[in-house]
């Protein structure tokens, strides 16, 4: 479970619902959390303005954020999956000097390599949500109301 404001995020049993203690992860915000490939996923964002985003990965048995954190580019990320050999990661874009919104990214993460896969992905302008299944990764966008399959290369 994210703490959104806490900076943390929380085990709960799912056959009692009782909660474990919280497990620090650094940052402001907690933006969204997923669990897959090796550990729980968790996008939070830091700085002055809580204006950097990063993937951290917490190990469940230890309970500790294990590795660096991963800068995210973009936007606040939206949604955050973990499957099928990647943490995919769905940001909005953020407002251009303009006032008009940039259009967001679709970011990979290989969670073997602890890293971003280059390029950022495009997926429709606003991708909202990701969920990951039938060899793909399916990018939603809530403003044109598209659903993009992103199918990831074979090694």
């Amino acid at each position: 479970m994210a703490n959104a404001d806490g900076g943390s995020v929380t085990r709960v049993d799912a056959r009692t619902g009782r909660a474990d203690a919280a497990i620090p992860i650094g940052g402001q915000l907690v933006l969204g959390i997923a669990v897959g490939e090796g550990g729980v996923w968790v996008a939070r964002a830091t700085g002055a303005d809580a204006d950097h985003i990063q993937i951290v990965r917490v190990d469940p048995r230890d309970r500790n954020v294990v590795g660096d954190p991963i800068a995210v580019t973009g936007a606040v990320p939206l949604d955050i999956a973990a499957a099928g050999g990647s943490v995919w990661v769905t940001d909005v874009g953020g407002l251009r000097a303009s006032g008009r919104p940039g259009i967001g990214h679709v970011t990979r993460l290989d969670p073997r390599r602890h890293e971003i896969v280059r390029p950022l992905l495009r997926a429709g302008r606003h991708p909202s949500a990701v969920a990951v299944g039938a060899g793909a990764a399916w990018i939603a966008d809530g403003d044109d109301g598209t659903l993009t399959p992103i199918v990831r290369p074979t090694r």
